[in-house]
């Protein structure tokens, strides 16, 4: 019996790969391997982009809406509030993040 590919995947020609572009499919496969494992957050505040799924490309991080529910990431989003206990604790830690 043959030998037949499972997932007919083509590769590109050796050389026709910039850092650019061999940098966006390295990301798309993270981004498709690790989405259902709460990895993805990360990855989006780390490198400022998140993946656009209706145009499969990457988008800026402020300023990209999520088409599921309409919300859009804010410049606050990259960072998380201080937790209030700890503010109360120590007062040398205001002001608080901004937008929170």
């Amino acid at each position: 019996m043959p030998f037949a590919p499972r997932a007919a995947l083509t590769t590109p020609a050796a050389g026709t790969c910039t850092q650019a572009t061999f940098r966006d499919a390295v990301l798309k496969e993270r981004w498709h391997e690790l989405c259902y494992e709460q990895i993805t957050w990360f990855d989006m505040v780390r490198l400022r982009k998140a993946y656009n799924e209706e145009s499969h490309a990457f988008d800026d991080f402020v300023g990209h809406r999520f088409p599921d529910n309409g919300s859009t990431l804010a410049e606050k989003n990259l960072l998380f509030p201080l937790p209030t206990a700890e503010m109360l604790n120590n007062p040398n830690l205001t002001p608080q993040n901004p937008g929170y």
